[in-house]
């Protein structure tokens, strides 16, 4: 079977491209060989690991990590990793300058640049180093250089120890303009004297200062000992015979300007912070000084030989050497305010500066808004307001205030400050070239440079929010004594307005039953007599006893009717004011006792619609029941339970007295009478009677009416 040759082609298409696919398989399983291939990965190919093998000549060692150059470019080899899974410990080799060595292991990332973790390293020997590279100063701002053996030059302008080890120093230079810190690890040679201010060829190796983000933030070389620094230029045995500039030509135009190294200059200190900085003044020009002289007061005349630092937008000088002439009056402090400090005519530079106040001792008047405490009665900075401008005022000496100054530095008071304005820069607008102030400060000599004019009223912002939390605590008080207040005089009026209706009631009851007694028990009494009499008459004389009788009757309606009335027009005191449910309740409490039955009322159902007749007929039901149980039962437990459903209400009283037979209860007995009463009252308002009882049982009456009511 042919196959066609389009099919042919394809089929070898893809055996070409498996095959490339193999092929750059296997060459990047290949270790790299070169420096140069490892140092174009990027950060996310070195944090691969991928595998390398080269080998090459150590340029520098220290910090755990030694420089291999091999031949063409150098890289970082970490011998010491922090990381034990990174790599192995080689601390112990005996790697000094100029090993060969052979090595093999994987990349890193590292903090700025790929770097080499070793897996295992052999001495081949040792090898001449190569000689050093010069690149422009955009290279070495760039930090593509890091890692890479380089010779700059420069002025020394400061020596200083490091952190490298016991003989290792470190040296700030200024190279291109541009500050480079160079630090010698066996630095024991190196003589201050003959380094500073002198112009230095220096190699070693680029090391630039990154911050998190692997971005070059400073130049730094590394360099092996005072052999890697050249003199080119020798600096003058007295630093006070370098050239004289007056204070106020400091970073002037000069078309033979050497601007890096030592300038002298001389005038009067005005303010000093020993073995930090001064401030130093001569007519109307004032600068900041650094400076370790410890020997330092206000008011001494002195010659002070430095370097012009000008990365500030105020020229000043720094590393500076002081020597005392003498004394001389201080000069008096301008009268100055906010708005004259900050502003910005004074600062653009096509004007000519009339007004000048950095570095100079001021006067300014305002009023205190707070202070910041470094200890007790130790103020870190004490808080300004003057044209409506906050600002702060510092004691860099750290003084402890006094009694009286405890007292009065308060906020609210209004002062006046004597110190130090220094200026606080926004930046160079490149554009319209202009330096503006956007803040000042005050350096303040001793306590005593804040004057008290006038301390705050007695009746001042914190005192009135005090009185106002007072205020509202009062208010909140007599707000919770009135509510009380309330709440006990309507318990009060309660008691009172039950004690009145008590006593109300009292007074009807007197009333009615004097009335019944003069008017109904009157009438009965008559009506008794009529009758007896036409008992005695009725077979004498039948036409009276029948005159007599109709009399007796016509009396009894007229006694029915008035009775009617009282009894329609009469209401029970234990409803008055009150629903049914809560008479009942009322009822039982008051009918037992500590050492009496415990009645219970139950309500399963309410009904909103009873009459009042009604409500009274049940409750004297409920009245009698419950005093019958309690009088002729000696009943212990006794339930009410009032249940009105949808079709009729229900009364049931139960209790667990000694119980009767109701049959027996024919006989006329006061519990006869209180069934029959009971029976009447229950149909009088449509309702139906029930009793069950039996001896030892207790008893239960229901009363039952049919609902809605009418």
């Amino acid at each position: 079977m042919h196959s066609s040759p389009t099919k042919l082609l394809s089929l070898g298409g893809l055996l070409m491209m498996l095959l490339g696919c193999w092929l750059v398989a296997q060459e990047r399983a290949l270790p790299l060989s070169r420096v140069a291939e490892i140092r174009i990965l990027s950060r996310e190919e070195a944090a691969q690991r991928l595998p390398v093998k080269f080998s090459g000549v150590v340029l520098w060692t220290g910090l755990g990590a030694i420089v291999v150059d091999d031949g063409e470019q150098s890289i970082w080899v970490t011998i010491k990793h922090e990381d034990s899974r990174k790599g192995h410990d080689f601390s112990h080799l005996a790697i000094s300058l100029g090993s060969h060595l052979a090595i093999e292991g994987h990349t890193d990332r590292g903090g700025f640049a790929p770097v080499v973790i070793p897996h295992s390293i052999r001495h081949l020997g040792y090898l001449p180093l190569r000689k050093p590279r010069r690149v422009s100063i955009d290279q070495l701002l760039s930090g593509s250089e890091d890692g890479q053996l380089l010779e700059i030059e420069g002025v020394i302008q400061e020596i200083l120890p490091s952190s490298l080890g016991n003989h290792s120093h470190m040296l700030s230079m200024v190279t291109a303009g541009n500050f480079c810190r160079i630090f010698v690890t066996h630095g024991q040679d190196l003589q201050p004297s003959a380094l500073i201010d002198a112009h230095v060829r220096v190699k070693g190796i680029l090391a630039p200062d990154h911050n998190a983000r692997a971005q070059v933030l400073n130049l730094k070389l590394l360099t092996n000992s005072a052999e890697d620094l050249e003199i080119m230029r020798r600096p003058r045995s007295d630093p006070f015979a370098s050239p004289r500039v007056p204070l106020d030509r400091l970073g002037l135009f000069s078309p033979n300007a050497d601007p890096w190294h030592r300038k002298v200059t001389s005038g009067v200190i005005i303010f000093a912070v020993p073995g930090q900085y001064f401030f130093l003044q001569a007519g109307d020009a004032s600068i900041r000084i650094s400076s370790s002289a410890t020997d330092l007061q206000a008011g001494q005349h002195v010659d002070v030989a430095g370097f012009v630092d000008r990365f500030d937008s105020i020229a000043s000088l720094k590393n500076a050497v002081v020597r005392p002439l003498g004394t001389k009056e201080l000069p008096t402090p301008m009268r100055v305010t906010s708005d004259m400090i900050l502003d910005p005519k004074g600062y653009n530079r096509r004007s000519h500066a009339t007004f000048d106040p950095a570095c100079k001792m001021v006067s300014i008047s305002g009023l205190i808004q707070k202070i910041d405490w470094d200890n007790p009665g130790m103020p870190r900075a004490v808080w300004v307001m003057s044209d409506e401008r906050l600002f702060p005022a510092y004691l860099p000496l750290k003084q402890t205030l006094n009694k009286e100054q405890l007292r009065t530095w308060v906020p609210g008071a209004q002062v006046k400050l004597t110190g130090i304005c220094e200026l606080k820069f926004s930046g160079v607008d490149l554009l319209k070239r202009s330096y503006t102030p956007h803040a000042f400060h005050l350096l303040m000599p001793s306590p005593t440079a804040l004057e008290i004019r006038q301390l705050p009223p007695w009746w001042n912002q914190q005192r009135m929010k005090f009185a106002l939390a007072c205020i509202g605590f009062l208010s909140l008080l007599l707000f919770s004594w009135a509510w009380l207040l309330r709440k006990q005089v309507a318990r009060q009026s309660r008691i009172i307005g039950d004690k009145i209706a008590d006593e109300a009631v009292h007074a009807e009851r007197t009333r009615i039953a004097r009335d019944l007694h003069d008017s109904l028990e009157q009438q009965l009494a008559s009506v008794s007599l009529h009758l007896y009499g036409a008992k005695s008459a009725i077979q004498s004389n039948p036409e009276s006893a029948v005159s007599t009788l109709d009399l007796a009757r016509r009396m009894l309606k007229h006694t029915q009717r008035e009775t009617r009335n009282s009894i329609r027009n009469l209401r029970s005191p234990l409803l008055e004011n009150r629903s049914l449910v809560d008479a009942l309740h009322l009822l039982a409490k008051e009918s037992s006792s500590s050492s009496g039955p415990v009645i219970d009322v139950i309500v399963k159902n309410e009904s909103k619609h009873l009459s009042a007749d009604i409500e009274y007929q049940l409750l004297r039901l409920s009245q009698e029941a419950i005093g019958n149980a309690i009088k002729h039962a000696s009943a212990q437990h006794i339930e009410v339970v009032l249940d009105a459903s949808t079709e009729r209400l229900t009364l049931t009283i139960t209790d667990d007295g000694t119980g009767f037979v109701p049959d027996s209860s024919q006989a006329p007995t006061p519990l006869h009478f209180g069934m029959l009463s009971m029976r009447e009252r229950a149909a009088k308002i449509g309702g139906t009677w029930k009793i069950h009882s039996a001896p030892g049982e207790g008893t239960t009456i229901q009363i039952t009416l049919p609902l809605p009511f009418s």
